[in-house]
């Protein structure tokens, strides 16, 4: 195995700052540009794309994406990436995004699986900057150090590992499919009900809280920290992160119950999930 750091093996581009691309610049019918509420699991969501010009596409070449590149938050949940495919290759990308371009020493979806890691997450949440709202910039990401196997070796785990993720997608869709019945079966017995009340006399609405992610003694407990990546289809049982009781004791966030229905609020706005711990 070998070790290097990220900036000896990809480009690390920073995307363009608002002076360079503002929002009156954004047309109906273009070239998609992602930022970071379009970060998902491996692929872009393609909910509510922006989208620029030819002329400014051009104008900001540099910030076009290619097959391979990988996509990080810069700002909020640094430790999320997606990783451009074929479909999404010419679109472009944010300035509260980083592109990562692998070199022909290591495979891009294998770079994108390391990055997957919980203690490579974990590094990059390490690192960095802001209390308030954390990010990373090109320095910051190039400091990461990826361990790799040779090239033919790389190329099995992530053929592997891709192939797994697009049983998931598979999987995911007939779920979709599923949910879309459900919802019009619903819809129909809700249509003949003819009794109305006020919402919140059934409910009540309360908010969430994130421990402090910079204090390792918050994190890597055995509680289930629910954000918006793991809302399940409903049932959410395992989550990405987790705290401990002291994050839990400095969080804004009360401990839920089983069956506590979330609707995701930042983001991707609207998703909607049931606890299932």
């Amino acid at each position: 195995m070998k070790e290097k750091f990220l900036r000896e093996l990809a480009d690390i581009q920073t995307g363009p700052f608002g002076s360079q691309l503002h929002k009156e610049d954004y047309v109906a019918d273009g070239t998609p540009i992602v930022t970071v509420e379009h970060l998902g699991n491996k692929m872009f969501s393609e909910q509510n794309l922006p989208r620029v010009s030819n002329t400014d596409k051009n104008r900001l070449k540099k910030y076009v994406l290619k097959q391979g590149d990988i996509v990080f938050s810069r700002v909020g949940s640094v430790d999320r990436c997606s990783y451009v495919d074929q479909k999404h290759d010419g679109w472009m990308f944010s300035g509260r995004c980083l592109r990562v371009r692998p070199t022909s020493e290591i495979d891009s979806e294998y770079l994108y699986y390391y990055f997957c890691l919980e203690e490579t997450k974990q590094f990059v949440r390490n690192i960095a900057v802001g209390a308030t709202m954390p990010s990373i910039n090109t320095k910051l990401l190039g400091e990461v150090v990826v361990t790799f196997p040779e090239l033919e070796q790389q190329k099995r785990i992530s053929g592997i590992l891709s192939a797994i993720d697009s049983k998931i997608e598979v999987n995911q869709k007939i779920n979709d499919n599923l949910e879309q019945q459900a919802a019009a079966l619903f819809s129909s017995l809700y249509n003949r009900s003819n009794t109305e009340v006020r919402y919140t006399d059934l409910i009540q609405i309360l908010g969430g809280g994130t421990p402090k992610t910079g204090e390792t003694a918050y994190w890597n407990g055995n509680i289930a920290f629910f954000t918006p990546k793991d809302v399940g289809t409903p049932y959410t049982f395992i989550t990405e992160k987790t705290i401990t009781e002291e994050g839990l004791s400095h969080c804004n966030s009360r401990l839920y119950p089983v069956n506590t229905v979330f609707v995701t609020a930042r983001g991707t706005v609207g998703k909607v999930g049931l606890s299932g711990v």
